[in-house]
């Protein structure tokens, strides 16, 4: 987990741009391998984008909005 302090908040029209500082990290030390280092295969990261879902190195997911069945 990222904790995370909110330094400045732009308005864009009809949405907002979030700037933070990370001030402190997290990590379980299950996901650490030998050097302290942080395992990305152990930990599975992903990130969300304009739409889309990534894994560190491609697409996994799109954003989708669920509507309820005509009749």
């Amino acid at each position: 987990n990222l904790e995370c302090v909110l330094r400045e908040k732009i308005p864009l029209g009809v949405h907002h741009l979030f700037i933070g500082e990370i001030v402190l990290v997290h990590v379980d030390r299950e996901v650490l391998n030998e050097e302290g280092r942080i395992d990305f295969e152990k930990v599975s990261p992903f990130v969300y984008n304009q739409g889309e879902y990534w894994s560190l190195n491609r697409k996994i997911g799109v954003h989708g909005f669920s509507r309820r069945r005509e009749g």
